[in-house]
């Protein structure tokens, strides 16, 4: 699964590759501060018989191991038809929840009159507020998404030291607290969305930082439609998410964790302005990132 996105992302991106930079740490092949770049050698694993290593200009591409993926076949280098087509049928498989996806869902409904809009609920922190944001609740008329051919994305942002605790672990973010019983968190219905942190053991004492993130955009469309907040701006949609985002550390045993615990813990939200694309075989458009809240460490400056 990992290859295949990787593969779609070249696709998508045919000119990037990787930077050359120097070895944050030394390994048991290269000294901290080496420069590494794509023909440094992927030590241990051979190429040839003969000793030659791989390395990253080697292993492009799927093809070089055997195989390839039926949606992003290539052997002629970058091709402007391949792309498009990939484009739509990304669409088609991981649009439909975005607000491009629910834009198309109301295709319908959006040349008939807008729906009046629901004041928005003020009586947030409240320590029963535990909303269904699953894909199946309400969507609203995409006239409160849509501001022209744009919209406000937001994301929540992890990143921890690579040997933040001993072992795997998850970042979950609620809207409203989590349900008490740990269990529970994966399949709760305020549940905003997980980021999964695939860390090392505690053995080396690495300072290496690794990060995650998780889009939230989805989920405050929910509470749009339930009258929880007007609309996506950073005006209505910060104050809302100072009030009412939680989150919860998890450990790969389902024990619940104390942020304080974990080595490197730093959680921001930012929003995006985003242009929407205008035919099937493009990609929304993202502006800059802009950092709205910090949820960890506390009463630390952006």
């Amino acid at each position: 699964m990992t290859d295949r996105l990787i593969t779609m992302w070249q696709i998508l991106n045919p000119s990037s590759w990787i930077t050359p930079m120097s070895a944050g740490e030394t390994s048991f092949t290269a000294l901290k501060g080496t420069m590494q770049s794509s023909e440094s050698a992927l030590t241990p694993f051979f190429a040839t018989d003969d000793g030659k290593f791989w390395n990253s200009d080697m292993a492009r591409t799927t093809i070089a191991f055997g195989y390839s993926y039926a949606d992003t076949i290539t052997k002629t280098g970058y091709n402007e038809d391949l792309r498009e087509a990939l484009v739509k049928k990304i669409n088609i498989w991981y649009g439909s929840s975005s607000p491009v996806g629910l834009m198309e869902k109301k295709a319908g409904s959006r040349w008939s009159s807008p729906e009046s809009k629901k004041p928005a609920n003020n009586g947030h922190g409240r320590s029963s507020f535990r909303p269904n944001i699953k894909y199946d609740a309400e969507d609203p008329h995409a006239s409160s998404i849509f501001r022209g051919n744009h919209y406000t994305e937001w994301v929540a942002n992890v990143e921890v030291n690579v040997e933040a605790l001993d072992g795997s672990f998850v970042v979950h973010f609620f809207f409203g607290p989590p349900p008490q019983d740990e269990d529970n968190w994966h399949l709760a219905p305020n549940l905003a969305g997980t980021v999964a942190i695939f860390a090392m053991n505690r053995m080396t004492g690495s300072e290496s930082k690794i990060s995650g993130a998780i889009p939230l955009t989805s989920a405050i469309i929910k509470m749009v439609a339930a009258g929880e907040v007007n609309d996506l701006t950073p005006q209505e949609v910060q104050p809302f998410l100072a009030d009412i985002l939680y989150f919860a550390v998890q450990s790969s045993n389902n024990s619940q964790v104390d942020p304080r615990q974990v080595d490197g813990l730093n959680i921001l939200v930012a929003s995006s302005n985003v242009k929407i694309p205008r035919t099937q075989s493009e990609l929304p458009e993202w502006g800059s990132s802009i950092t709205r809240l910090r949820l960890w460490p506390l009463n630390s400056p952006n």
